[in-house]
């Protein structure tokens, strides 16, 4: 339709996708609770039978609800701050960690006073494996993403895995707990098959749910029009230079011009000059970043080695970065 923007029909749907998701990923944890609460005692922390129910209870809430939610922030909080985004992932994540870490603890210890061999299951085997992958993919995001201290080119080479993997394992954890939902039925069945008819029902059911939450959250993520929309600070202040096009970056690293002629020519300042200190920071009080580029209000404080500058024309003046300079500045 004319004079609608591209995808916005879309975006107006994503809080309708985004509380489903929440419906059934809170609808999975209240089912998981009530079935290891109903039918086999309750939850207690002294080695028996009631201790294992923690174990899928504190997974499902964990690695499989919490999990999907660290997911989706980037989606739900589009316009925020992507510092602030970017630490709620973390703390999502975190808790979701440590939520997985008491269920696991738990099972051990269960099978440890009962004499039950440990990951002896492909359930086992999965979770571990789920588990393991997911913790290495939290130290890796806050290394690369949340305290940057890989390289710019290493962030950017592994920011497509960091987001392909974080479904991945997503659909693991739902894959690893219909697995161990078909273990307790056929554990449950060998000792009171009369009454599993409603059990194996209600189990079941849960099943089929935790396979549209990972449905939904994984279509939300992947939907084009729910992505996070350009920023103008971030954009102005990107060190990923590969992603603008040629009118936003006219030069190439080494100081060459990007075969622009005219007003663009002899814009590029690649080395560094020795012994130069950082040219001023020109502010008017109250300018965005926006603005004081559009007007070309001065330098943003540095000269640096690849960075771009702009000294033409108006509108192209006051941008020359390094990268780390440019991350703090975005940052704020």
């Amino acid at each position: 339709m004319d004079g609608i923007p591209r995808g916005w029909a879309g975006v107006r749907t994503l809080p309708w996708y985004v509380a489903g998701s929440q419906v059934l990923g809170v609808t999975c944890v209240v089912i998981t609770g009530v079935w290891m609460g109903h039918y086999y005692g309750g939850y207690a922390w002294d080695g028996s039978s009631q201790q294992f129910n923690v174990h899928p209870l504190c997974m499902v809430l964990g690695l499989v609800f919490l999990y999907g939610d660290g997911v989706l922030v980037y989606r739900v909080f589009r316009n925020e701050s992507k510092r602030s985004v970017k630490i709620l992932h973390a703390l999502l994540h975190m808790m979701a960690l440590i939520i997985s870490i008491v269920g696991l603890v738990a099972v051990f210890d269960y099978h440890n006073s009962s004499n039950i061999p440990n990951m002896y299951s492909l359930h086992s085997w999965c979770g571990m494996l789920t588990f393991v992958l997911f913790f290495l993919q939290w130290l890796l995001g806050l290394a690369f993403f949340l305290f940057p201290w890989a390289s710019t080119l290493l962030r950017s080479w592994y920011l497509p895995l960091h987001i392909f993997f974080g479904l991945v394992l997503l659909a693991m954890a739902v894959g690893s707990s219909l697995m161990g939902i078909t273990e307790k039925l056929l554990f449950s069945s060998q000792s009171s098959s009369s009454k599993l008819a409603p059990e194996a029902a209600l189990a079941n059911v849960l099943g089929l749910l935790l396979v549209c939450f990972v449905i939904l959250v994984g279509f939300v993520v992947s939907r084009e029009e729910f992505r996070r929309p350009p920023n103008p600070e971030e954009e102005a202040l990107s060190v990923h230079f590969n992603t603008l096009g040629p009118a936003q970056a006219p030069c190439l690293r080494g100081g060459a011009p990007a075969g622009e002629a005219g007003p663009l020519a002899g814009l590029c300042h690649g080395e560094e000059e020795k012994g130069a200190d950082p040219a001023p920071v020109a502010e008017r009080p109250g300018d965005t970043l926006p603005q004081r580029v559009a007007a070309g209000a001065g330098s943003l404080g540095c000269w640096g080695r690849g960075a771009w500058l702009h000294s033409g024309p108006p509108g192209l003046r006051g941008i020359a970065c390094t990268e780390r300079q440019r991350e703090k500045e975005r940052e704020r």
